[in-house]
């Protein structure tokens, strides 16, 4: 009798134990999949909008920034569903009960939101400064362009006047010298500065000056007033240059501070779960899959 009760106790909890078991498998394995894999997404899709994105800086134009804002979208989706659960195609997402992990994810998604701002912003200088250079750098061409034409027109005409020619000829190499430095500096080049291109183009403004001197300044009018504008021009470009330049610089410096913090802070998270669920206690949340097979 008192066996047979033993034996009764013993199964009833062997069938309880059993059936714990399975429901604490059930709940870390199946019906609450781990909520890392939310964690790994957010990684992997701010990582690729990231390598995309730099692509786009660099020129890329095979890929897309409409890609790239989905990209992070996506990341502030997975942020979502560990915070406050979820559903998409890859399955349900319970949200996290755990107070560490809604901590650290709500650190994740306002980091998110300022990589995303930051950038917005790196793409903003990048449009606005190829637009902004390229309506500048045609009005300099062909302020360059009329110049030019203008000098040799005034060679021809005084072709019997040696000084003229001279001066004429000089004021062309000047400008020409002006343009190549400037190109140089824009660029890059920090063995030039914008001292050297204006003394060029002032140089040559000089013998223009020179050239009105001898033939009356009225004939050298439209000449004076085209490379006045066109030094001012070239200022403009410099100082267009380097705001963008500067605003770029700190663009940047805030859009990889954000992607790192975020990315530390998701691998914190993945961390936190990841230890719940090895220890067989992971709190409300996680991911099933939508199997039709699974009860």
């Amino acid at each position: 009798m008192v066996v047979a009760l033993i034996t009764g106790i013993t199964g009833t909890l062997g069938i309880v134990f059993t059936s714990s078991v399975s429901k604490s498998a059930t709940e870390v394995g199946v019906k609450l999949a781990p909520l890392s894999d939310a964690a790994m997404e957010i990684r992997l899709s701010a990582t690729t909008a990231h390598l995309m994105f730099e692509e786009i800086m660099s020129g890329d134009d095979t890929e897309s920034i409409e890609e790239v804002w989905k990209l992070l979208d996506d990341a502030l989706w997975y942020c979502d569903a560990i915070l406050i659960g979820g559903e998409n195609d890859e399955g349900v997402f319970f949200a996290s009960n755990d107070a560490q992990v809604k901590k650290t994810m709500k650190e994740v998604r306002q980091s998110i939101e300022r990589f995303i701002a930051s950038a917005r912003e790196r793409y903003k200088y990048r449009m606005g400064s190829s637009s902004t250079g390229s309506e500048a750098d045609q009005s300099f061409d062909k302020s360059y362009e009329k110049i030019q034409a203008e000098l040799s027109n005034m060679a021809s005409l005084y072709g019997k006047n040696a000084s003229v020619i001279d001066l004429s000829r000089q004021a062309q190499y000047f400008l020409a010298n002006g343009h190549l430095f400037l190109e140089e500096l824009l660029s890059g080049d920090d063995q030039v500065n914008i001292e050297q291109v204006v003394a060029n183009f002032s140089q040559g403004k000089e013998n223009i000056i020179g050239i009105g001197n001898m033939i009356g300044r009225d004939k050298v009018f439209s000449l004076l007033t085209g490379i006045e504008a066109f030094i001012a021009l070239a200022n403009d470009r410099f100082n267009n240059n380097q705001s963008s330049q500067g605003a770029g610089s700190e663009a940047d410096a805030n859009f990889d501070k954000e992607f790192e913090r975020f990315i530390n802070l998701a691998d914190e998270a993945e961390e936190i779960i990841r230890h719940q669920m090895e220890a067989g206690v992971l709190k409300p949340g996680g991911h099933q899959k939508k199997d039709p097979l699974l009860p």
